[in-house]
């Protein structure tokens, strides 16, 4: 599951489908945190996965609650931003780059107004968490058996039965 997943996200940038890949590579910690700490709750496992395989203290790098933040303003509200009292971040602004610079910086943060302001790129974002969970699901398959469910390519008679058309349910990957 994890490889279709990342797979899903390469196709998304590639044909620049920037929510889409975000709000999927935004999950793929929910995933792996729910494999290496199953006994924790969604948020803190989901931190501590991050902290442990993704987020490096060593870099000025986005932070694990950050990417939280945004996993649960995009999930749940369907914007990049929400402002809760005491937070440190007003707003997310989301970057697309142009794919040919030679920096893409994956983070900053800025105040524009009295508000502070995170931006984060997207690409970047999306490769890190792609990476890390890569690295992750290769050396832990095996804790991995929670997921139960199959994705079953429709062939025609199944489409006929139940009228619908195989083409416009059809996903390619390239």
């Amino acid at each position: 599951m994890i490889e279709r997943l990342i797979k899903e996200v390469e196709c998304c940038l590639k044909n620049e489908l920037y929510m889409s890949a975000l709000t999927i590579v935004l999950t793929l910690p929910d995933i792996c945190g729910k494999a290496e700490f199953p006994e924790l709750g969604n948020g803190e496992r989901y931190r501590k996965w991050l902290d442990q395989y993704a987020c490096s203290q060593d870099f000025n790098i986005i932070r694990s609650e950050e990417i939280y933040k945004l996993r649960n303003s995009m999930l749940h509200q369907g914007s990049p931003t929400t402002k809760k009292k005491g937070e440190d971040i007003d707003e997310f602004e989301l970057l697309i780059q142009d794919p040919n610079r030679a920096s893409k910086m994956m983070q900053s943060r800025y105040q524009d107004f009295n508000k502070c302001v995170l931006s984060i790129n997207i690409e970047s974002l999306c490769g890190l968490i792609c990476s890390a969970s890569t690295k992750y699901y290769a050396n832990n398959k095996e804790k991995f058996g929670f997921i139960n469910y199959r994705i079953v390519s429709m062939d025609y008679s199944t489409a006929k039965i139940f009228r619908i058309d195989r083409e416009a349910v059809k996903i390619k990957f390239d």
